[in-house]
């Protein structure tokens, strides 16, 4: 979390966007319990390497345990960080035969606020990840300050507002691209 408390420091004196993500293999005890560790480490590798294709030049991701990543995007705010994740998890979703087997991972999108600390925004990122797993896996979820805010610029980019919870800082959207509408960037 060093090199985030560094990012989110100079993105907030610099007055620019950083977009927070945590990323989480679906169903990976699974994979390790059925196919063993061997095939485990390598489903680790290979979303590592896809993730590395799809990352912008400036963005950085680190494993933070288990199946678990932290993703970072400066210069992002949630709408241009969402195109990103959908990118790598229709990339997923399009393989016939993933090494060594096929896969899925949802996602917890938070964008970091005037006056969060790290542990604010990846608190954001993680409770939007868990609405992702509980909400049905394969898919990203947005912790949003306010569902109308988030549900506009969603839109902007063909995004479809699915479901809502909580309000205020707490809230979250949940989003599906059902178009196949890459947003930009």
């Amino acid at each position: 979390f060093r090199r985030l408390d560094d990012l989110l420091c100079t993105t907030q004196k610099m007055r620019i966007p950083l977009a927070v993500a945590m990323l989480d293999l679906d169903h990976f005890k699974r994979v390790n319990d059925v196919h063993g560790h061997a095939v485990g480490d390598g489903v680790l590798q290979h979303f590592a390497q896809q993730m590395r294709k799809h990352l912008r030049p400036l963005d950085a991701v680190g494993r933070i345990g288990g199946e678990e990543f932290l993703m970072l995007l400066p210069n992002a705010d949630v709408t241009s960080a969402l195109p990103v994740l959908e990118r790598l998890r229709a990339r997923l979703d399009d393989m016939q035969a993933p090494p060594p087997l096929p896969y899925t991972f949802s996602a917890g999108v938070a964008a970091a606020l005037p006056g969060d600390g790290v542990a604010d925004v990846v608190r954001r990122a993680d409770d939007a990840l868990y609405a992702a797993k509980t909400g049905g896996r394969n898919q990203l979820v947005v912790a949003a300050t306010n569902a109308s805010t988030t549900s506009t610029l969603v839109g902007n980019h063909a995004y479809a507002v699915v479901a809502t919870w909580g309000s205020g800082a707490s809230a979250w959207v949940q989003v599906r691209n059902p178009w196949g509408i890459d947003g930009g960037s």
